[in-house]
């Protein structure tokens, strides 16, 4: 990313806020400072793969011949290049049954408690009784469901990274109230414990209420999303929006990305800046055979692909982020299922062998790197609206055209060279802050030269790839140069 200062007069952009007498608004003077105790959480699914787990076919659950008696892939090894991935907390993914004698089922949640604890990674704890608690719209809760997380807690809690608790993934409004029966009723047996899981996206409308006939996509999602931050206070949510036509090969970004960024984002300002998330997409997945003739999810390979998406949300306040996936899901040659073709990291090829990294674990592991340097700054910040802007009298892509025309009062002028976003933040002692994003499909390379200005500031501070700077500007303006999949956020001070 390189920054360039560049005097302007008057720019014409859009999303301008306005150019004339500079209006009379309240700023907050001085340098902010940020303390660093805090971070953004970022955890993945799916955990290293149990024995036997791989390869099951997602169908009818047959095991791949070739591929049974593999041994199990929870090992130290593996939970170490989990952590040294940049992820502040391990997620469970084995449906561990934890029956009322204090036995597990399965080995495998104990030993991952022992690997987290000597390893130093919080987990979140992800049992079958407890998705099965969470999967109904009764919210009450039986006193042999009571005694069944009494036990739980108890066991779990001799481990002092045992977090918190996942319950039902992607799950129905109807469950809303469940979930926060539950959350209340864990929290007494755990304070301040961590809860994590993925909310359906806008395009999974159709699955977000027993009820749904979708009809009205974003009136049912709208409606899901209240569910859900009326109950929990909190909404993370699954979206994958790089794509790939098969039939052009040609690589595009789902339309109703930003559409499901602002309206989730809007939905948690009026309910007091609840906390939103987001899953981030780090695996390819589609049906079987039909990659050079439908549109499916592509492959994740660059810090790109994972920066565009990253800085994107930051723009819209989120404040965690989940990925999916680390260890390839599952597979299946059925041609009418959905299938996983990659993740971060891949099966052995022979029974105990490592875990495969591919690029997209570089690149996620880069990316982590750089959010770890300012997520502290993040935290702060309140999202106020979005700004999307086009260059110059090209029309806004479909992706662009579905986020409101927000206007924000500290901007002066704005100027782009490709589609952008600019994410208009402000921190409990009043500071602005705008996080500039290239909103090009990034696989594309473009390079974005955005021109901002801005009344009442002679200088800000600038975070780019994650490093402060402080920079002076000419006249409230300075010009930015984005890569692809980069974001600068800055903060503009008197």
């Amino acid at each position: 990313m390189l920054l360039s200062l560049s005097t302007m007069l008057s720019v014409a952009g859009c999303g301008s806020a306005g150019k004339g007498t500079e209006p009379d608004i309240k700023v907050t003077e001085g340098v902010p400072t940020y303390e660093d105790n805090a971070h953004i959480e970022r955890g993945a699914y799916c955990m290293p793969a149990k024995e036997n787990y791989m390869y099951p076919d997602s169908i009818n659950g047959a095991l791949d011949s070739a591929k049974a008696n593999y041994k199990s892939n929870i090992n130290e090894q593996e939970f170490k290049d989990y952590k040294d991935a940049g992820f502040t907390f391990m997620l469970t993914e084995y449906n561990a049954d934890w029956e009322i004698n204090e036995n597990f089922s399965e080995t495998n949640l104990y030993t991952t408690m022992q690997l987290a604890e000597k390893l130093g990674i919080p987990v979140i704890v992800h049992t079958g009784p407890l998705e099965r608690f969470t999967t109904t719209d009764d919210f009450r809760i039986s006193n042999e469901n009571k005694e069944y997380l009494q036990k739980l807690v108890s066991t779990l809690s001799t481990y002092k990274m045992f977090r918190g608790f996942s319950f039902k993934d992607e799950p129905k409004a109807e469950y809303a109230q469940t979930f926060k029966a539950y959350k209340d009723y864990l929290l007494t047996l755990k304070p301040n414990a961590m809860f994590f899981g993925s909310f359906h996206p806008i395009y999974g409308s159709a699955h977000v209420s027993f009820s749904s006939n979708n009809k009205n996509a974003r009136e049912e999602y709208s409606k899901y999303i209240d569910a859900y931050l009326t109950n929990m206070n909190s909404f993370t949510y699954d979206y994958y929006p790089l794509r790939v036509d098969g039939a052009r090969k040609v690589n595009f970004i789902m339309d109703s990305w930003y559409e499901n960024l602002e309206l989730v984002a809007s939905k948690a300002k009026k309910h007091n800046n609840a906390k939103i998330g987001l899953t981030i997409q780090s695996s390819s997945y589609g049906q079987p055979g039909q990659q050079d003739t439908s549109s499916h999810a592509r492959t994740i390979s660059t810090k790109e692909d994972i920066g565009f998406q990253i800085y994107s949300a930051l723009a819209y306040g989120v404040k965690e982020f989940g990925y999916f996936t680390y260890w390839l899901h599952w597979g299946t040659t059925d041609p009418a299922a959905e299938t996983f073709y990659d993740a971060m990291v891949m099966p052995p090829e022979k029974s105990g062998g490592a875990g495969i990294k591919t690029d997209c674990y570089y690149a996620v592991q880069a990316m982590n790197k750089e959010l770890e340097k300012f997520d502290h700054v993040m935290l702060n910040f309140d999202w106020q609206g979005t700004m999307a802007v086009a260059p110059e009298g090209k029309t806004k892509s479909a992706v662009l055209s579905k986020v409101a025309d927000y206007k924000n009062e500290r901007i002066k002028d704005v100027s782009v060279s490709e589609e952008t976003i600019i994410g208009c933040l402000k921190d409990g002692k009043g500071y602005d802050g705008y996080m500039l994003v290239n909103a090009t499909e990034p696989s594309e390379k473009k390079t974005d030269e955005v021109t901002v200005s801005f009344y009442k500031a002679t200088k800000a501070l600038a975070y780019v790839n994650g490093e402060e700077q402080t920079i002076t500007l000419k006249d409230g303006s300075y010009t930015f140069k984005l890569g692809a999949g980069e974001g600068v956020f800055v903060i503009p001070i008197v």
